[in-house]
């Protein structure tokens, strides 16, 4: 008997609960991909591609919708819009595509976004003689050693600013040094540059 007061009320709290969530979650989602034909390095061009889809067939609820990518300061349009509304066509994937240069060395984080729902972004470092996708954000702000651990050759490794790299003489070990100290440890010849 007591087990029949304990399960009927946690039935009951059950179904109502559920039927709150219910209640809340919107009847349409959607999925925004950004994909990029190749990562570019310092001076060329790709091509940018966020196409959003709707997980249901529900999608008049949003009439004005758009896209808008975000590109950090060291890429440049090309050509194409960033900002695109009221191209929504209820049951067809949106699909935006936009040419950008990358015009700075660094590491950068491109934002591809749904209006009304929820976006991507791409981790690019960019370097002069190469660019790399990773799988997370690259902070300039991590070491050397992160960085080659994480995929990033030990050439195109990114410094904080005001800092230089250099290289272990016997191990090749890479490190983000000042000028100054870099001078030093090459002349002592405890690095390369």
């Amino acid at each position: 008997m007591r087990l029949i007061w304990v399960v009927i009320p946690l039935v009951l709290f059950g179904i109502i609960g559920m039927q709150d969530v219910e209640s809340q979650v919107p009847a349409s989602y959607y999925y925004s991909e950004l994909t990029i034909d190749r990562p570019p390095k310092l001076g060329e061009t790709s091509v940018l591609t966020l196409e959003v889809s709707a997980v249901n067939e529900n999608t008049n609820d949003f009439p004005d919708y758009g896209t808008k990518i975000i590109l950090p300061e060291g890429f440049e349009l090309v050509s194409g819009d960033l900002v695109q509304t009221n191209l929504w066509k209820a049951g067809e994937p949106l699909i935006v595509q936009v040419t950008i240069k990358a015009v700075q060395i660094g590491n950068w984080t491109i934002h591809g976004l749904a209006l009304s729902a929820t976006g991507d972004a791409l981790y690019i470092t960019v370097s002069e003689d190469n660019a790399y996708l990773t799988e997370y954000e690259i902070s300039s702000y991590l070491s050397p050693r992160t960085q080659v651990d994480i995929g990033v050759a030990s050439s195109d490794i990114i410094c904080k600013e005001g800092l230089e790299l250099i290289f272990k003489s016997t191990n090749g070990y890479p490190a983000c040094v000042k000028p100054e100290t870099a001078e030093k440890l090459i002349q002592r010849g405890w690095a390369i540059p």
